[in-house]
């Protein structure tokens, strides 16, 4: 077992908590949801009488068993601004990462999160900064995560494990919007204005001097000793990189090639699919049965962080398995996802609270490190972030897709064109296996070159042998 001193296991602890309590914020909307259900956010924009009539309840704070397809888009849109936000984000995000530092990345992260929690604090009927509060909060998602990837060339010989763990804090950060939905349960009249302002001030004001004070300015690079320098598209570009001069190839270089094209692919169709479920599980169990919505939507919200349990599994396989492997393994725990989502029956739908907390620490953890492992590492915050940009676009149909399963009264058409969708995963799986094939045949044909190199200098060194002996 690898040993690491006790500073880089306190910038991994750092960097783990800036993802856990900062990162994926908005990816916690479930639990959120059943806190604007029961406070009657968007109620006011319901056609029906039927869905204006609150309902008082145990904890002084009052809801509504009737279900009203005004409210739960206006309700799917807030999550679209975040989720939208928090993906199409990270290619400035990235620029900033690349052009400046990570210090300078988490300082307008944690500037924006700050902002969203203020705005979604003082919001109201009159003032309904809902969905720009979220906004904020997901534009600052991307800079806690990609200011925190570097931290993980401290750790080469387990950097799938500490990846996977520092993805895993990012999934986690749900976990927030399930304490608040704990606190908003507990404390009567607690409001969202409580929630909001003390988590800004309580959290992520000493969570960023933390990491001002701990975290290096700096980009850490992680001496790659495989890099072929000696090709004639590396040495296109010469740049500067944290004061350091590396040969690097352009971004239009890894943008054209054909691995960014199959692997952009991949993860705009599996990101559409994460953010369908997520904006989509809310409303159709509504659809379903409202009296026992926030009920199982409380236990999505309490599923979703236990994802950081898996962290250990996955890296073992992101460091075991095969890239093409790898990929195949994320489409088909989706496939499975989606079957069960298709299943009329909500106690079947716990199930699919399980696979989708699975497929999202699998998917995120794998594309990250698909994306650190095969990008030029001083380019990957624009190469990744064009990935997540053409995601964001793709991933922006899931309001339709939602606005066609209310219109419906059924999700089963949009839960099978997201199924369909994903099929788009397996070029690349494809193509991963074929270069891996080609890998095996050279480093096969190097072993046999290297024996027969073998073989001629002993054949040389008998024969020389026998000169001598003539000779003598």
């Amino acid at each position: 077992m690898e040993r690491y001193s006790p500073h880089r296991i306190s910038v991994l602890v750092v960097g783990v908590l800036t993802n856990l309590l900062a990162g994926g914020f908005v990816f916690g909307f479930s639990s959120l949801l059943v806190i604007l259900r029961q406070e009657q956010t968007f109620t006011w924009l319901c056609t029906s009488a039927a869905n204006q009539q609150a309902h008082p309840t145990n904890n002084n704070h009052t809801t509504t068993n009737a279900p009203c397809v005004e409210q739960e888009l206006a309700l799917a849109r807030v999550f679209l601004a975040g989720n939208i936000c928090a993906i199409g984000a990270t290619l400035p995000m990235g620029m900033l990462m690349d052009y400046l530092n990570p210090k300078a990345t988490a300082l307008a992260s944690f500037f924006l999160m700050f902002v969203g929690s203020i705005c979604f604090a003082v919001s109201s009927q009159d003032v309904a900064l809902y969905a720009v509060g979220v906004g904020f909060m997901g534009f600052a998602a991307p800079g806690c995560i990609m200011s925190t990837f570097h931290t993980t060339s401290l750790f080469p010989v387990n950097k799938g494990l500490v990846m996977t763990i520092v993805n895993a804090a990012y999934d986690s950060s749900s976990i927030m919007c399930l304490l608040f939905l704990g606190l908003y349960l507990i404390i009567p009249n607690v409001s969202l204005f409580h929630l909001f302002l003390g988590y800004g001030i309580g959290i992520l004001i000493p969570l960023f001097l933390a990491y001002i004070w701990i975290m290096p300015t700096q980009r850490i690079e992680e001496a790659d000793t495989n890099t072929d320098t000696d090709t004639e598209e590396a040495k296109k570009d010469l740049k500067t990189v944290d004061g350091k001069g590396v040969v690097v190839p352009s971004v239009s270089n890894e943008v054209l090639s054909m691995k960014w094209l199959l692997f952009t692919m991949f993860f705009s169709v599996n990101l559409l699919r994460f953010s369908y479920y997520l904006g989509s599980v809310g409303p159709a169990i509504v659809q379903a049965s409202p009296e026992q919505a926030n009920e199982y939507l409380s236990l999505l919200g309490i599923i979703l962080p236990l994802g950081f349990l898996a962290s250990p599994g996955v890296g073992y396989f992101i460091d075991h398995l095969t890239q093409s492997n790898s990929v195949l393994l994320v489409f088909i725990l989706g496939l499975v996802h989606t079957i069960f989502m298709c299943i009329p029956s909500l106690p079947v739908q716990i199930l699919t609270f399980i696979l989708f907390t699975l497929f999202r620490a699998l998917f995120f953890s794998i594309a990250t490190t698909f994306a650190v492992k095969n990008f030029t590492p001083a380019l990957v915050g624009r190469v990744f972030g064009l990935t997540t940009l053409v995601g964001a676009a793709l991933s922006s149909v899931q309001y339709a897709l939602v606005e066609l399963g209310l219109s419906n009264k059924s999700f089963l058409v949009p839960h099978l064109l997201v199924a369909g969708g994903t099929l788009l995963s397996i070029p690349l799986c494809l193509w991963l296996r074929a270069s891996e094939r080609e890998a095996t045949v050279a480093a096969a044909a190097v072993q046999v070159t290297a024996k027969e190199e073998v073989v001629v200098t002993a054949v040389e060194l008998i024969h020389v042998q026998v000169e001598d002996q003539k000779v003598l």
